[in-house]
């Protein structure tokens, strides 16, 4: 997905679709298609465009007030990433993600995040190898093995951005219980204007912003 820029008229994004490489061997193709069928594409839709990213992202080039929380999606990709990746969930609980291989691929991403965790420290601590990053995500999170080199290859280019979707996620989390319990009466539109009023901010400033603490 690729954001408008914060002071564009027209805030359209981009939904950009990566087709398979022509030229790569069958077995290539087939495992990458296996790895993003048609069950993902709800949950992919959702995290990357509506209530995701899109929705996130353009709610902060119109509605913050300052440059730096209009650009927050440079700075702090725990928001960012942990914003769309709590969408995934919230949209099943709405019944958007209905269908029972829907639900189960939204899992198997959520197990994935969660892989990303420790291959994220792992990798970047020299504690594991590229080619043992590689196997635990089939071995673990069930990917398949052209999918799985594709993620280690961007992991070991951009430390702590593999981490951000989960820990992010949870740190909103928190954020949500502690506003709710201070607000008991809100509804889940008003906390989410809440939220995405303060523009794409660290989980911690955040807190600061919502919650004074």
């Amino acid at each position: 997905y690729m954001v408008p820029g914060p002071l564009e008229k027209d805030q359209e994004g981009i939904f950009l679709v990566t087709p398979v490489e022509r030229w790569a061997p069958r077995k290539v193709k087939e495992e990458k298609l296996r790895g993003h069928n048609y069950a993902k594409i709800p949950v992919t839709a959702v995290h990357e465009a509506y209530p995701g990213h899109h929705l996130q992202l353009v709610y902060a080039n119109t509605h913050a007030k300052t440059l730096p929380r209009k650009i927050g999606s440079a700075l702090s990709s725990l928001f960012v990433e942990g914003w769309a990746f709590y969408c995934e969930e919230l949209m099943e609980e709405l019944g958007y993600i209905r269908e029972p291989v829907q639900k189960l691929a939204r899992l198997q991403d959520q197990l994935w995040r969660a892989a990303r965790i420790i291959l994220d420290v792992s990798l970047h601590t020299g504690k594991m190898t590229v080619e043992e990053g590689i196997q635990f995500l089939i071995e673990r999170a069930g990917l398949e093995r052209a999918n799985a080199e594709a993620e280690v290859r961007r992991y070991t280019s951009n430390p702590t951005q593999p981490m951000s979707y989960l820990v992010g996620k949870i740190e909103i989390l928190k954020v949500i219980e502690d506003y709710k319990r201070r607000n008991p009466m809100i509804t889940l539109r008003e906390l989410h204007e809440a939220i995405l009023s303060c523009g794409s901010l660290p989980p911690r400033l955040l807190r600061e912003r919502l919650l004074g603490t």
